[in-house]
């Protein structure tokens, strides 16, 4: 029996206000500073 093939689906949240909109990107860029933060704690391999 053949399976159903599942697509791939991208999904895009808007806010609904300004208020959340500046929350996410508050949080975005906390995100994007814990990532660099890792990066530049972790040694690279050689």
């Amino acid at each position: 029996m053949d399976r159903p093939q599942q697509d791939s689906k991208l999904l895009t949240y808007t806010p609904a206000d300004a208020e959340t909109q500046q929350r996410l990107e508050r949080l975005h860029a906390l995100a994007l500073e814990e990532e660099a933060a890792t990066e530049e704690a972790v040694p690279a391999a050689v």
